[in-house]
């Protein structure tokens, strides 16, 4: 489907209606809909695409970060490291929804995460400040 048109951040657009989706894309053209604009995928498994702002969130560099064990009981500890202030973290299931947050006012050196209560199976942990974010996945016992 040929989507020209004015791009403007929180337009979405229905690409196709189907009971069972499977596949993926290799490209959207164009890459980019408008300067400062980037395509919303979220609900592509709707037929959906959305228009959002680009936002300037960077990748936590992995050596910053020490997630462990990455087989969890009942606790995980976050190790953080040239990362300053504010701190949110946040675990989802494998169905992208959010199970629990946690937040650090002061980005501590470690931070001990009571997981107890999550199923068993596979979460992510996503580590976000002001400026970034890091994703880690975690298996829970």
């Amino acid at each position: 489907r040929n989507l020209s048109g004015n791009w403007t951040d929180g337009k979405s657009y229905t690409l196709f209606v189907a009971p069972t989706i499977v596949g993926s894309f290799s490209t959207i053209i164009p890459e980019k809909p408008a300067e400062n604009l980037v395509w919303d995928l979220s609900r592509m498994n709707e037929g959906i695409i959305s228009v959002k702002t680009q936002t300037a969130i960077n990748e936590i560099s992995a050596g910053s970060v020490r997630v462990y064990p990455n087989l969890i009981d009942k606790y995980c500890f976050v190790e953080l490291s040239e990362i300053s202030g504010k701190v949110t973290m946040e675990v989802f299931n494998l169905s992208g929804e959010k199970e629990t947050t946690y937040t650090d006012k002061s980005a501590s050196d470690q931070i001990k995460l009571d997981l107890s209560k999550l199923r068993t199976g596979v979460h992510f942990l996503r580590i976000t400040n002001s400026t970034s974010s890091f994703t880690v996945k975690l298996i829970k016992k």
